[in-house]
């Protein structure tokens, strides 16, 4: 019998989005692939991370912060140095 070429064993895939999730956790700091604030992750579900952070808002030239909040998808975001 000739060889055919073809390989056995598994097929390797990519890591899925829920594997990426599980690296995850709450109080994990984190910041989007694409740059912006840093955040800290309140909750993971599934493939998605709830994140919160502080975002200054200029008002009276005063500095104050306001609390934001918002779902990302988990693939969109690296873990920061603390």
């Amino acid at each position: 019998m000739e060889p055919t070429g073809a390989v056995e064993g598994p097929l390797k895939s990519e890591p899925s989005m829920e594997r990426h999730a599980m690296e995850l956790a709450p109080g994990d700091v984190v910041q989007l692939k694409s740059g912006g604030p840093r955040m800290t992750i309140e909750k993971v579900e599934g493939a998605q991370a709830v994140c919160a952070w502080m975002d200054r808002i200029a008002h009276n030239n005063l500095g104050s912060y306001q609390p934001q909040r918002h779902t990302f998808a988990s693939a969109a975001l690296i873990k920061v140095e603390e």
